[in-house]
C-alpha cells in the first residue's frame, strides 16, 4: 500500500522544482549558450590552452577571456564546427520554453542534433581540411576527421557523399521539423 504523501514534502519539491527555478535554469542555459558560441567564434589557435602556436597571444584575443579561449580550443578540437549546431539549438531550447512554447519529441530532437553535429563536422574538413581551424588532425574536430576517415574508409566516394547528404536530409528534419514545414 502506497503511502500519501503529506502537503508538507509536496511544497517543498514544488520550492526546489516550482517555476522560478525553472525560469532561472533556463535563463542560465541562454547564457551559458550565448557565452559559449561567442568565445567559439572568437577562437584563435594562438590563444593559451593551444600548443600548436608559439608565442601565444597575451592576452587571449578571445572575447570571452582565457575561460572561452579554453572552452573554445576543446570544444572546436574534439568536436570541431558541429559544436555550433549545438549551441544554436540549446539556445533556441531555452529560448521557446521560456517563451512557454511547447518543444515535442526531445528523443527525436536529440537524435537529429547529434547527426547533424556529426555530418556538419565530417563536412566541414571536407571542404577546408586544414584553412579554418589550422588543427594538426584538420579543422573538423576530431570528430568530424574520424567520422570522415571512417566514411572513406569503409564507403565508395560516391557512397560517402550519399551517406553524408542522407545524414543532412534525414537529421535536419528530426531536429527542427517546424522550421523546415514553415519554409
Amino acid at each position: 500500500m502506497k503511502k500519501k504523501q503529506g502537503s508538507r514534502g509536496r511544497k517543498a519539491r514544488e520550492v526546489i522544482f516550482g517555476p522560478g527555478a525553472r525560469v532561472a535554469a533556463l535563463c542560465l542555459g541562454v547564457g551559458i549558450s550565448l557565452a559559449l558560441l561567442v568565445s567559439c567564434l572568437t577562437f584563435d589557435i594562438a590563444d593559451a590552452p593551444s600548443p600548436y602556436v608559439v608565442p601565444q597571444n597575451e592576452p587571449p584575443v578571445n572575447w570571452c577571456g582565457p575561460t572561452g579561449a579554453f572552452l573554445a580550443y576543446h570544444l572546436l578540437y574534439y568536436i570541431g564546427p558541429g559544436i555550433f549546431i549545438v549551441l544554436l539549438s540549446t539556445l533556441c531550447y531555452c529560448i521557446a520554453k521560456l517563451a512557454r512554447r511547447p518543444v515535442g519529441q526531445p528523443i527525436f530532437r536529440v537524435i537529429g542534433m547529434v547527426l547533424l553535429t556529426a555530418v556538419a563536422s565530417a563536412t566541414f574538413y571536407s571542404f577546408w581540411p586544414h584553412k579554418v581551424y589550422t588543427f594538426p588532425m584538420g579543422s573538423g574536430g576530431v570528430l568530424g576527421v574520424w567520422t570522415m576517415l571512417f566514411l572513406k574508409g569503409n564507403l565508395a566516394p560516391g557512397w560517402v557523399f550519399f551517406v553524408v547528404l542522407m545524414t543532412w536530409v534525414l537529421g535536419l528534419p528530426l531536429l527542427a521539423d517546424s522550421l523546415i514545414v514553415g519554409l
